[in-house]
């Protein structure tokens, strides 16, 4: 081993500048390993799109700018393996997902009406986060403005 501390550096510059930056190549290859490792399973752990809706219910939804609401789906036995999940892309500048939950009977979804404006959520119940639809339902959210009083 190269002694590359101050005292001796001057005696092997070459040796020592060599020794650096393989040392500082590897760190950077272990950093990029890390990093690389950290990013697969984020990747991985996106679901897959949901493919053709089947027909389904459809429901109406008209809310107040800055109001919530929820809206649910019934619940399927957990032996089923079937989820509901948000099969389509929400207008966010319309309303926000803001929580979901379960209950005895239905899975629900709240909603925060942000903007004044008309967007749809589509739920899908689907085996897991496959891309299989074996169900679907949609409401049309219509969000306006709040009255002055």
């Amino acid at each position: 081993m190269k002694d590359c501390t101050a005292a001796n550096y001057h005696h092997h510059v070459a040796r020592c500048a060599v020794g650096l930056s393989v040392v500082a190549a590897a760190a950077v290859l272990a950093i990029l390993a890390i990093l690389g490792v950290l990013a697969v399973p984020a990747a991985l752990g996106s679901a897959e799109p949901v493919g053709p809706l089947p027909k389904g219910p459809g429901f109406q939804v008209k809310a107040l700018r800055g109001a919530t609401f929820v809206i649910r789906a019934p619940k399927r036995p957990a032996s089923s393996g079937l989820v509901w999940r948000v099969a389509r892309q929400v207008n966010a500048n319309v309303v926000r997902q803001v929580g979901e939950g379960e209950d005895r009977l239905s899975v629900w979804l709240r909603f925060r009406a942000v903007g004044v404006g008309t967007t749809k959520v589509v739920l899908a119940l689907t085996r897991g986060e496959t891309r299989k639809a074996y169900a679907a339902r949609t409401w049309v959210i219509t969000v306006r403005k709040p009255m002055l009083s």
